[in-house]
This record gives structure tokens, sequence and C-alpha cells, in this order.
């Protein structure tokens, strides 16, 4: 935060604080704060709204706007996102979150967003849609002309108990003339092109966001003996939003099934357990079987995605 004023850090350390007091699953840090407001790649200030109440920070809305391709992939439209709306506990059910989404919804409309989701927000999300013990949160947006449109789950790995040692499957890989090693910042062109060309550019996005942590929160597998271009088949990261989360991860479909998805996995979650975190979430999760036979993850947090539209 040294590049930041004084002003902008009263600024984040208030709001930090409030997200802590009403979001009690999720105690964010002033990092994860930072990195998912001004940090976004598509911040505007605009769409920060606050409500001050007796001198205090009473709630705060934020919102962004993607730039999305319809569902044949040729029409890019505006989408709205709702990335947090928060009211301190003191202060609700007095019509202040009411009064922000009103606010928000006016001000995307103005910008031109006919859409507008509570849902993730990728590359840069806190949480795939309403984790469903927001209850309240829920039937709010419920209240408010919202629908739920699908769902999303989290996995959750004990890593005090996980087999996370990849000793006999890097062995494995290296006799098939695989290396697997942590990214480095020099990889950055080769394995983002990559990743976007393969699997999209919102996950370039979140896994070359994890080479600003310490150490590097990403592993790569590589065959140096490919054509030029094709040497990265398969990435995994971690922390690239969230600080004890996991993902993204994909392989190449020509190296699937010799265990490089496994060994990247195991070797993240290991990279957590070292840095003394009891758990880890797998975000927004697709191959559930794959996650609990090879981590024993279980599934945890489940969350509802929202909309509605502006017109």
């Amino acid at each position: 935060m040294g590049h930041m004023d004084v002003k902008a850090e009263v600024k984040l350390s208030r709001l930090s604080a409030l997200l802590r007091r009403s979001l009690w699953l999720d105690m964010l840090t002033e990092a994860e704060v930072m990195g998912q407001v001004w940090q976004d790649p598509d911040f505007d200030p605009a769409l920060l709204v606050t409500h001050e109440r007796d001198e205090e920070l009473a709630g705060a809305i934020f919102g962004v706007i993607r730039r999305e391709k319809d569902a044949t992939g040729g029409t890019e439209r505006r989408v709205g996102y709702v990335k947090f709306i928060a009211v301190d506990p003191r202060y609700q059910r007095q019509g202040i979150g009411t009064g922000l989404l009103a606010r928000l919804e006016e001000r995307l409309a103005e910008k031109g967003v006919e859409e507008i989701r509570v849902s993730g927000s990728a590359p840069c999300y806190l949480w795939p849609g309403v984790d469903v013990r927001y209850t309240g949160a829920y039937c709010f947006f419920l209240a408010r002309g919202y629908t739920r449109y699908s769902d999303a789950v989290n996995m959750r790995v004990d890593l005090a108990t996980a087999p996370l040692d990849t000793v006999a499957d890097e062995k494995h890989l290296a006799e098939k003339g695989i290396v697997v090693r942590r990214m480095e910042e020099g990889d950055r062109e080769a394995v983002g092109t990559w990743i976007a060309r393969t699997f999209g550019e919102n996950w370039r996005w979140e896994t070359l966001a994890t080479l600003n942590r310490q150490p590097v929160a990403a592993f790569i597998a590589l065959q140096p003996d490919s054509p030029p271009g094709e040497e990265v088949i398969g990435f995994a990261a971690y922390a690239g939003n969230r600080r004890n989360w996991f993902g993204p991860m994909g392989t190449d479909p020509r190296a699937r099934k010799l265990g490089v998805g496994r060994t990247l996995l195991r070797l993240c979650l290991r990279d957590l357990r070292e840095m003394g975190y009891t758990d880890a979430q797998i975000a927004w999760t697709g191959p559930v079987a794959f996650y609990a036979r090879t981590v024993e993850a279980r599934m945890d947090r489940v969350f509802y995605l929202l909309r509605r539209s502006l017109h």
C-alpha cells in the first residue's frame, strides 16, 4: 500500500472493516479488498457507492462492468456485476441497502448496461455468487426483482490430512519428458498466451495475477522438446483473488491422464499448508469427482447466481 495516499489508505481501512463486520463468512483482508476494488481491471470510482451514518461508514456497494460476447461468440455487450454489498449490522433494515442498490443500478443503466448480475465477475471476483448461508442477502435480491439462474459450489480441502506428496508423480512425468516447476516472471508471455488460447482470457488474467505473490502462487508443466509455442502443457494457480482459494487449473488435451493436473494441484495445496493454512477452498469447482478422489476434497460452500434486466 506504499503507493496510496493517506486518504486512500483510510478509505481502504474503513471499507475493509465494514466488510468484515457485515460478511461474517469472509474475513477479508485489506490486501484482498484492495485487489478486488482499486486493482480490478475495470475499476470505475463511480460504481463504488457508500452510505455514511453518524460519521461512520454504514454501508457500501461496488460494481463493475465487463465486456462479454453473446452465446454465439459474436456480438459483444456490457454486463454489470455487483461485486459486494454490505450494511453494518447496526444499521440494517433501515433502507440503506435498498438505496445503495438503486443508485448502483441507476449508474449502470446510465452507462448503457442492460443486465446486472450478482455472480462471479471473472476474472477478478470475490465469490461465484451469493453464498446460501447469507440468507438475508439472497432474500434481499429476490425482493428486488433478481432471479436465480444458476448455482456454483466450492470444495474444501483439509490440508492436514490431504495426500499432497508428489515425488512419484514428478518422477513419472520426468520419465515422459515433462518438467513441473513453479512459474516465474520470465514465463509470463508464453504461459499467458497458451492459457488465453486454450482456456480463455479470464483464466490468463487470474493466473498471471499470482506472479505478484511471494512466492509466485502458480506451478506449470512443460515439455521442453515440443515444437516452439507448444512447450506449455499445464498450469495450476491459487490466491489470484482470495488468499487460500485454489484455481484455475488446466491441462492441455494432449497431455491428459498422465497425472499432470494431479501433480500441479498437490504442489499448490502444499504451498498453502506450508504457509500455515489448515484448509483450502477449491473455487467454482467443475470436476467434483477429480478433487474428491485426488485430495479428499468435500463439497462445502454453495452459491446462487442471480440476475436482473435493467430495461
